[in-house]
């Protein structure tokens, strides 16, 4: 009986000893540029499975792993991807052609894009939920609200204290993440925005209106 149990015993740390964990990919021997804590934690592990980030741990600590991919970051930093907080993006639709590459190639993986067309950008969000590889997170206002002879009609919507909310309803119905304001709102107006943003837990942001002081905005 003692036998058999000292038997188990050895099986049960062997089996323990023989669990190996399996990752897609492992950057070893990085400096990680930790932007909430300030700091550089050198000689990192960063392990990463389907696509995401599932453990990081000192190198030297590192315990018996299967990876398929490994980097060497001996003398290399990583840190969070950047944002843009001030793009005009959402004008066409060839954007993974043409400015997205751009962005993810300069490390810029999150873009607030400060007025253009709503289809475009909830188009867009949709993919960069789907491929996050491929596309930058997208922010957004859709159009301008601005006052009577709007400064850019293009994109562009004339907003007053009469007709303010059936727009900023369907802004938001259409899942904008914040409502851009302009130059040429009257305060009445900003008032009723401001006062609609507040009822609905909603942001608003932008220029600072022609008709009121910086005081008076704040």
């Amino acid at each position: 009986m003692r036998f058999l149990i000292i038997l188990l015993i050895v099986f049960g740390c062997l089996s323990c000893e023989t669990k190996v964990k399996h990752y897609d990919m492992a950057i070893k021997n990085i400096t990680i540029i930790d932007t909430e804590g300030a700091q550089l934690l050198p000689n990192q592990t960063i392990y990463i499975d389907n696509d995401r980030i599932v453990n990081v741990t000192p190198s030297n600590l590192e315990k018996k792993t299967l990876t398929d991919t490994i980097i060497d970051g001996t003398d290399k930093f990583i840190l969070p991807g950047f944002w843009d907080m001030h793009v005009h993006t959402t004008w066409s639709n060839d954007l993974d052609k043409t400015m997205f590459p751009v962005f993810l190639q300069y490390g810029i993986t999150g873009l607030r894009n400060m007025g253009g067309r709503l289809d475009i950008l909830n188009t867009y969000k949709e993919k960069a939920k789907n491929q996050p590889q491929k596309y930058p997170n997208l922010y957004g206002s859709g159009p301008i609200l601005d006052g009577e002879t709007p400064i850019h009609p293009d994109f562009s919507v004339s907003v007053s204290p009469n007709n303010f909310r059936p727009i900023l309803d369907s802004l938001k119905n259409n899942q904008v993440d914040f409502f851009k304001v302009y130059t040429l709102l009257s305060p009445e107006t900003l008032d009723s925005i401001a006062k609609y943003s507040k009822a609905h837990n909603i942001n608003f942001s932008g220029h600072i209106s022609a008709y009121i002081s910086p005081v008076e905005a704040a």
